[in-house]
This record gives structure tokens, sequence and C-alpha cells, in this order.
């Protein structure tokens, strides 16, 4: 049964990761990115609340709490950002699979064994931090026109680099 579990949370983040990849695939408008950043942003809020729920090792509680709080203050940067340059949110059907995988994620997170959850959240949150970065640097901010939009982007990649750090630093120290 601990295979399947674990099978199945690598399912799930490779299908939430699908939803990230696509944006690779095809231009987002300025709208659109804000949209992508704002859901990635979600996401991030809704796992970290399992995980601090869920989570066994301090070390996962911790990050998961890091990732709540830094998240969501991302997303009132955003909302700061549409004020000061007229863009606002839009969905794209980037945004609309992600919310849709990210639902899935969280559910098998949600029914993952005590014993295999750390693992699973923080295996998830390495993958996911790496395709936001290749995502960024390979698709967003070649194609980004709204300078502070790009300002924003290059600050956040700063931002995630760091949780992708700090996830790998902890799946490294994780019992195998």
């Amino acid at each position: 049964m601990k295979h399947v579990n674990a099978f199945f949370g690598t399912v799930a983040s490779l299908v939430l990761m699908a939803g990230i990849a696509s944006a690779a695939q095809g231009n987002l408008n300025d709208n659109q990115v804000i949209g992508l950043i704002n859901k990635v942003n979600d996401v991030e809020v809704s796992i970290g609340k399992v995980a601090v729920d869920k989570g066994q090792e301090d070390s996962v509680k911790k990050f998961a709490a890091k990732m709540v709080a830094e998240h969501t203050a991302s997303n009132v940067k955003i909302a700061a950002l549409e004020t000061k340059t007229k863009l606002s949110r839009a969905e794209s059907d980037v945004s609309k699979t992600l919310e849709k995988n990210a639902n899935t994620m969280i559910e098998s997170l949600k029914n993952a064994k005590s014993s295999e959850f750390d693992k699973a959240y923080i295996d998830n949150e390495v993958t996911m931090h790496q395709q936001v970065l290749n995502t960024i640097d390979q698709n967003l901010l070649p194609n980004v026109q709204n300078a502070d939009l790009k300002s924003f982007l290059q600050s956040t990649r700063g931002e995630i680099a760091s949780h992708l750090k700090e996830a790998q630093d902890i799946q490294s120290g994780l019992k195998k």
C-alpha cells in the first residue's frame, strides 16, 4: 500500500506540473501571466495549509507555514501591481488546468498516510518550484511586455529559487 500511495502522489505531482509546463508552449498576455502567478500562489497556499496540519517533521511544518505566508504575501503584491499598472488577472487555459490539477494533488496529499506525507509534500514542492522557475525563465520573462510586471517576475523568481533550495535541503534530510 505504501508504494500505491507514493505512486498516486507522484502521478498527481506530474499532472499538476503539466498545467504549469503548458505555459511554456504558448504565449500568455500580461493579464494571463498575472492570473497564472496568482493561481500558483493560491495552489501553494492550499497545499501548504494541508501540510501544516498533516506534516510530521517540524522542518516540513515550518516550510509549509512559510509557503502559506509568503505566497499569500505575493498575492498582496500582485494586487498592488494590478492597481499600479492597470493590468488585471485573467484566466487562461493554463491557469484553469493548473487549478484542476491542483485539486487532484491536494486530495492526494489529504489522503496520504501520515508516514508518507512529508516525503510526498516535499517532493511535490521541489518539482513544482523547479517547474515554475523553468516557466518564468523560458516563457514568462521573455514574453512579458509590462516593465513593472517583468520586474515583479524577476523579484518573484529569486523568492522561488530560495524556496526551491530550502525544499531541496529538507528533501535531502528526510528519512528515505
